[in-house]
């Protein structure tokens, strides 16, 4: 009796864990359609407790299970009470002749107050009344930094694996992803994602999807701070100001480049108060004819009505072979053929330490998700980054992730090689 309810208590310390990943093994697929059909042929000739604790009493239910059994197989019994564990202390009393073992752990279950459910997988779980197994879908809108931290697992999950070309980020990453940071999955339960959309359909137990939630929201809240900078805010009302002031009548006839531009500036400087506008600072007018794509700054000519502000610059500049390009403190004049910047979202796992700063406290990622993400302040890891050279120009930005332990930046290519190069031999701190 004791060797068995000694190994009972072990189960259910490892179930705490891991409730989900406990299974009976070897069930006969031949002796039973199922596993409820199983315990409901399974007969027991007596049970009989007077005041027996719990713990006792299922350790010796299950090794009537065995004993009784056709096959000689006993079951797994599984306890996952939540809040309701102080059941576990109680004694009962119960006497029972030829039952099922069905009927058996259904009086048990009755006795302290809970459910007892047969899965499929072979296994009698003990679960609170207020369990619910009927599965929820929820959709999330998942920021890009979550659709990265898929494609990094993927990846490293790939490295592992013999056909790594094989990954199907749709498909694998994000329940293998979610599984890695305790999130489980049962049979009728599934995780899809729309990365075009930038959707997530999660399929699962209300206490499975309560894990999701935090999840998500902890690596957005991280996103949102990556785009917390002042630089991109004055990038983003600029541009909103470019799009939304609309000019009854812009016309010029024959009249020179930078006498047009320098007017429709100052006619609108009002709606732009964020913008430095002038031939030094403003425009860059040094090196425009190179090539084969010169800027010419010869007189221009439009006539528009109810246009944009922003349209109304295109329409001047595209005489000229030129666009405009916004950046925080100005907007600039270049050549059409000059590339657009491209920033790019990457994450490194990266120590606290080699940022010679002071952490806050970390924080538990399936707790309650905060309303911004405990991670080091934006200058703060900027400035160790820059101190050896890697600049952040533009919408660049680096924040680091507390909880996962990783650098998030958002820059151009060319410094990724850099900032890739700083993690890999930047010594700790002392």
């Amino acid at each position: 009796m004791k060797r068995f309810c000694a190994a009972f208590a072990l189960l259910l310390a490892s179930c705490e864990e891991a409730p989900q990943e406990q299974v009976a093994s070897g069930l006969p697929e031949v002796a039973y359609a199922s596993f409820q059909e199983r315990v409901e042929k399974v007969i027991l000739p007596k049970v009989e407790f007077n005041e027996t604790p719990i713990l006792d009493v299922l350790g010796l239910i299950q090794e009537l299970s065995q004993v009784h059994a056709d096959d000689q197989m006993g079951i797994s019994i599984l306890v996952d009470l939540g809040p309701q564990q102080m059941a576990l202390e109680k004694r009962i009393t119960l006497r029972m002749e030829h039952a099922s073992l069905k009927e058996v752990l259904e009086a048990v279950a009755e006795q302290i107050h809970v459910k007892v459910i047969f899965e499929e997988l072979g296994r009698a779980v003990f679960r609170p009344l207020s369990y619910d197994p009927t599965p929820l879908t929820e959709v999330y809108e998942v920021s890009p930094l979550f659709l990265e931290t898929l494609r990094i697992h993927g990846l490293r999950q790939a490295e592992s694996e013999s056909a790594p070309d094989r990954r199907d980020l749709n498909k694998d990453s994000v329940i293998s992803y979610l599984e890695s940071c305790g999130v489980s999955f049962g049979a009728s339960a599934s995780a899809t994602l729309d990365v075009e959309n930038r959707k997530m359909t999660v399929v699962n137990e209300g206490e499975q999807i309560a894990l999701v939630d935090p999840l998500v929201k902890h690596i957005d809240g991280v996103h949102d701070a990556l785009m917390d900078d002042p630089k991109i805010h004055r990038l983003t009302e600029i541009r909103k100001n470019l799009d939304e002031t609309i000019l009854p009548k812009v016309k010029f006839h024959e009249t020179p480049l930078s006498d047009a531009l320098s007017t429709l500036h100052w006619d609108n400087q009002t709606k732009l108060p964020s913008m430095i506008f002038d031939f030094g600072a403003g425009f860059d007018l040094q090196g425009l004819a190179e090539k084969n794509a010169p800027v010419d700054k010869g007189p221009v000519t439009v006539d528009l009505e109810n246009v944009s502000l922003r349209d109304a610059f295109g329409a001047i500049l595209d005489q000229a072979n030129a666009k405009l390009v916004v950046e925080p403190f100005a907007i600039k004049m270049v050549p059409k053929w000059l590339p657009d910047p491209v920033y790019l979202l990457r994450c490194f796992d990266a120590p606290p330490e080699i940022f010679d700063v002071s952490l806050p406290k970390q924080r538990d990622p399936f707790g309650d998700a905060p309303e911004s993400p405990e991670s080091l302040d934006s200058p703060s890891v900027k400035a160790v980054l820059e101190s050896v050279g890697i600049t952040f120009p533009g919408e660049s930005n680096a924040v680091y992730d507390v909880v996962n332990r990783q650098l998030v930046v958002r820059t151009t290519e060319d410094q990724l090689p850099l900032i890739k190069r700083f993690i890999e031999f930047k010594p700790p701190a002392n």
